[in-house]
């Protein structure tokens, strides 16, 4: 689910989502669901969630394949579900493979594998971006939650609040790709 598409193939640009609430079983955006195109100069100001066991929730994406550049996000974005192995929850992006440049979040953040940016990142590069809203979660990052890929000229001014059993860190909770 998504304010403007539930997936995106094409480009999304200049596109603001101010007062719609997104809720998503498995995959939720503010301004798309599933991206597999491009987005740009977009924002979401609105709540965001996910709902089922493995949901996908971002302020722009719930999941990206492709680009996200220059977008905002100052909405809530967390999962709603009342159980969940996993679930991918970032300020920007839950679950990127992609391309993620010169993007800031404001809002709070909270999940199981949750970032200011992006939730988890298993491929693709994050960068030029930053974060002053709050994660809660479990394998928190101010940038990302949990990270095998690349996060390079990024920084975080929001507060963490990391369960004690997870791994919680200023750019990366959870690590095994790089940063620069």
């Amino acid at each position: 689910a998504g304010a403007f598409a539930g997936t995106n193939s094409g480009t999304i640009s200049n596109c603001v989502n101010e007062k719609s609430p997104v809720y998503g079983y498995a995959y939720g955006g503010g301004i798309t669901g599933k991206n597999f195109g491009s987005i740009q100069n977009s924002a979401n100001k609105s709540t965001v969630s996910a709902d089922y066991y493995n949901g996908h929730a971002g302020g722009i994406a719930g999941s990206n394949t492709k680009n996200i550049s220059n977008c905002s996000n100052s909405g809530t974005i967390s999962y709603s579900g009342t159980s969940g192995q996993y679930n991918y929850i970032g300020g920007i992006v839950g679950d990127n493979s992609g391309s993620v440049v010169s993007c800031k979040n404001t809002g709070a953040v909270t999940g199981i594998y949750a970032g200011g940016i992006v939730g988890y990142a298993t491929a693709g590069s994050v960068q030029k971006s930053s974060n002053s809203g709050t994660i809660r979660g479990y394998n928190i990052g101010g940038i990302v939650g949990y990270v095998k890929s690349s996060i390079s000229n990024c920084a975080n001014y929001g507060n963490l609040s990391g369960d004690s059993y997870g791994a919680s860190g200023g750019i990366a909770g959870y690590m095994t790709g790089s940063t620069t």
